[in-house]
C-alpha cells in the first residue's frame, strides 16, 4: 500500500450529531497561512484562474490517487491549462447551496461560532500548496469542511470518513498551519454526522513530498502515467485529427496529379497479372 495512506489514523466511528464534541483546540489559534485572494465576488472564470496556481485539497486526494471524482492525470490536464475544468454537476449544485444550511446546523449541535472566511490561503513555504476552507470557527482554531451525501452514500461514512476527504481535510490543516479539522456531512437530507481530526504530521510530511513532485511535473508539463480511467481524457489530449490546416505549395498540385497516374499503373498491372 501507499506510505501516505499507511500514516492516516485507523477506522473510528463518526460522531454523530447528537453528541456534543469537546471545544476545538489548535496551535494557538493563529494560522501561518498567506492570504492569496478574497473570494467574494470573483467570477467564476477568475476563480478557476487561482485554482490553476497550485493544488487545493480535492487535488490533495486525486494527486494521492484516492479520489473517486478525478485522476492525477485529470488534474495535470486542468492545472496546466490543456483542458477546461468539469462543469459544476447536480450534486455539486446542491452541495453549494446546502453549504450554508449545514454549517448553521453544525454550529446550533455544537455550539461552535462559525465564520465563512471567502478567501484562497496559501501556504507560508510552498507557494504551490492552497486552500479554500468552508468555514473557520471564529476563533481561528478549527477548519470545518462541509459535504453532502446522497442515502445511497450512507455506508460510506459508517464506520470513519472516506479517505478522500480525510487526504482534504489533511490537506488544509497543512496549508493552515492548524491542528484540528473537522469534517462535517449531511447525508440523504436529514441526518448530519461529523468527526473531528487531528493533525497527522506523518501524513502531511508524505502527502506533501507526493504533491510537490507532482507539481514538478506540471512545471515541466510532464503528465503523470495515465490510468484506466483516462481514456476520454487522453482522445482528448492526443486526437488524431487535431483540425490543423498546413498550406501546400503551389507545385503540390503536381503531386496529386502524380500520384492518380501512379494509382492508375498499379490498378493496370494488377489486372494483367490476374488475367
Amino acid at each position: 500500500g501507499d506510505a501516505a495512506l499507511r500514516a492516516l489514523p485507523g477506522p473510528r466511528a463518526v460522531r454523530p450529531a447528537h453528541r456534543r464534541p469537546a471545544p476545538s483546540q489548535g496551535r494557538g489559534g493563529l494560522m501561518k497561512a498567506k492570504v492569496l485572494a478574497t473570494l467574494e465576488g470573483l467570477e467564476r472564470d477568475a476563480w478557476l484562474e487561482l485554482r490553476r496556481r497550485g493544488l487545493g485539497s480535492s487535488d490533495a486526494a486525486a494527486v494521492l490517487g484516492v479520489s473517486p471524482f478525478a485522476t492525477p492525470l485529470q488534474v495535470w490536464a486542468e492545472k496546466v491549462g490543456v483542458v477546461e475544468p468539469a462543469p459544476e454537476s447536480e450534486a455539486m449544485r446542491w452541495g453549494r447551496i446546502l453549504e450554508p444550511i449545514v454549517a448553521d446546523e453544525y454550529a446550533r449541535e455544537t455550539g461552535r461560532e462559525l465564520v465563512n472566511p471567502q478567501t484562497l490561503y496559501q501556504h507560508p513555504d510552498l507557494p504551490w500548496c492552497l486552500a479554500t476552507p468552508d468555514r473557520l470557527t471564529a476563533d481561528g482554531r478549527l477548519v470545518v469542511e462541509i459535504k453532502t451525501a446522497s442515502a445511497y452514500r450512507a455506508e460510506e461514512w459508517a464506520e470513519e470518513p472516506p479517505v478522500h476527504y480525510q487526504v482534504q481535510c489533511q490537506h488544509l490543516l497543512a496549508v493552515l498551519g492548524l491542528d484540528l479539522a473537522s469534517l462535517v456531512v449531511l447525508v440523504g437530507g436529514q441526518r448530519l454526522l461529523w468527526r473531528d481530526l487531528a493533525r497527522n504530521d506523518k501524513f502531511i510530511a508524505l502527502m506533501l513530498e507526493r504533491e510537490r513532485e507532482f507539481w514538478r511535473r506540471v512545471e515541466l508539463r510532464d503528465p503523470p502515467p495515465p490510468g484506466a480511467e483516462d481514456r476520454e481524457l487522453l482522445r482528448a489530449l492526443y486526437p488524431r485529427d487535431t483540425g490543423a490546416t498546413i498550406e501546400l505549395p503551389a507545385e503540390a498540385a503536381e503531386w496529386d496529379r502524380e500520384l492518380e497516374e501512379a494509382k492508375a499503373q498499379i490498378r493496370h498491372w494488377t489486372t494483367v497479372r490476374d488475367s
